[in-house]
């Protein structure tokens, strides 16, 4: 997403699903974000799936967890 400072990421492919993490900050309301990156994966053919989004970091921070399979 234009404007974000990436924190960290990293990619897992040792299981039959590869995971991939991304961290990062940027001055956009949480929705906007999940919005932005659900269209860009949807357009590299992934499919929105089912998944419990995370709480754990408490404000200032905010937390959201999109899963995609493709």
């Amino acid at each position: 997403m234009p404007k974000t400072s990436v924190r960290s990421s990293s990619v897992d492919k040792s299981a039959a699903v590869a995971t991939v993490a991304l961290v990062g900050t940027i001055k956009a309301p949480p929705e906007g974000v999940v919005d932005y990156y659900k269209t860009s994966m949807e357009a590299q053919g992934f499919k929105l799936a089912p998944a419990r989004p995370l709480s754990a970091m408490s404000p200032p921070w905010t937390s959201s967890v999109v899963t995609a399979r493709r």
